[in-house]
């Protein structure tokens, strides 16, 4: 069921991510230095961060070899406000967009763009969200990007690789691999 934050629908809720997964995800994602990441329901943002905030020795290490820029999208102004605040803090708030909007509708391409195309796209969102950004998804995977999805997984879309967790991860690339050519 949609509900509602600062008056715009939200599908899914902000499920924070530990250091650990995080490192796992630029691993299972292979994300180079030449990486734009693009997180969709990015709450604080902490992947587009390239893994700035407070971590384990390896997540840290880590950091050093992950993406060159990020664009953070996310329904809630609280949420982008916070990643902003992070970013800042960390000294990598020039990397790194943020925009509070539905990007479930038509005419973003520009907002995830911002950094230039993205490569790698990000999404740790429950399933009633993954349904709403099928045709989002189709459209960066035909752009070249390279989709993870984590714990949650796009039903009838069968993955170029998966990992079996915790957490679960499944990426996707063009073409995209249906039943249905129409989903």
């Amino acid at each position: 069921m949609e509900q509602a934050i600062e008056g715009k629908p939200w599908l899914s809720p902000f499920l924070p991510t530990c250091a650990a997964d995080i490192v796992a995800f630029l691993d299972f994602a292979a994300v180079t230095a030449d990486d734009i990441i693009v997180d969709i329901g990015c709450g604080d943002g902490r992947h587009c961060q390239g893994l700035t905030l407070p971590a384990p020795p390896a997540a840290a290490a880590a950091a050093d070899d992950t993406a060159s820029g990020g664009v953070g999208v996310d329904v809630s102004d609280e949420c982008v406000a916070t990643a902003r605040g992070m970013a800042e803090a960390e000294g990598v708030a020039d990397l790194l967009q943020w925009h509070a909007t539905d990007i479930t509708g038509q005419g973003h391409d520009e907002v995830l763009e911002q950094n230039g195309p993205p490569t790698v796209v990000y999404l740790y969102v429950y399933p009633t969200l993954l349904t709403q950004l099928r045709p989002v998804v189709r459209r960066l995977c035909e752009r070249g990007a390279h989709v993870v999805t984590v714990q949650y997984h796009f039903d009838g879309w069968r993955a170029r690789a998966a990992r079996d967790g915790p957490p679960s991860m499944r990426l996707h690339a063009h073409p995209i691999d249906d039943d249905d050519a129409n989903t």
